[in-house]
């Protein structure tokens, strides 16, 4: 360890091997010492690199396991873990009520970020795009008479007998776009439907309602 220019300047394959003459203490250029990667310029550089790619991974993990129907359970520990970071970001004691930091941040909750990609899938297959197998799931109604107060983005409700059918992405699905606005659901474009989804979800938001009237 030293000055990065001395460092730089030292030549190891020169170096007489350092050991006991039966074992031999090989040159590195860091070493993991408790946890924290010491290198030999002392900058922490591969420690902040190892740092962060576990940071990044862990939140990308994160992010794709709203995605999937984890259980009422697992999607409250889940939040418990986006509530950690909205504590992180803003400094907050443990007991402090964060809905307001967490919109502030326009982060969706655990449950409306599953509702953001399922609709995605939606406006991905009415939009004959896709996977074909997605696509057969819907079918988008057609009044017998036109009516102007007709949307004409509305999705059929498969009929259902079951608690698991009733459960699956055709029928609750369709609910789900069947409840949308018509701003949203007629959006031009992909980017343009995550959009106005994220801001209609965030608007509905009871947190909110005090803050949109105030203003």
């Amino acid at each position: 360890m030293g000055n990065a220019r001395l460092i730089n300047n030292i030549n190891t394959d020169v170096l007489p091997p350092l050991g006991d003459g039966q074992n031999t203490i090989l040159f590195v250029t860091s070493a993991n010492n408790l946890g924290v990667i010491l290198d030999s310029k002392l900058t922490f550089r591969h420690h902040i690199a190892r740092v962060t790619s576990r940071v990044n991974g862990v939140l990308y993990r994160r992010r794709q396991l709203p995605l999937l129907g984890t259980g009422r359970v697992n999607d409250t520990k889940l939040q418990r873990l986006a509530n950690n970071g909205v504590r992180y970001i803003h400094n907050l004691p443990r007991d402090v009520f964060i809905s307001r930091h967490r919109h502030g941040l326009g982060w969706l909750s655990v449950e409306d970020r599953r509702r953001l990609a399922v609709a995605r899938i939606i406006y991905v297959a009415v939009s004959s795009e896709g996977p074909s197998f997605i696509r057969k799931l819907f079918t988008v109604f057609i009044p017998p008479r036109p009516s102007r107060h007709q949307d004409k983005h509305s999705l059929v409700i498969p009929s259902q007998r079951t608690d698991a059918y009733r459960s699956s992405l055709a029928v609750s699905g369709a609910y789900l776009w069947n409840s949308l606005p018509s701003s949203v659901t007629s959006s031009p474009s992909l980017p343009v439907f995550k959009d106005r989804l994220r801001s209609h979800i965030l608007s509905l938001d009871p947190v909110l309602i005090p803050l949109i009237r105030r203003d």
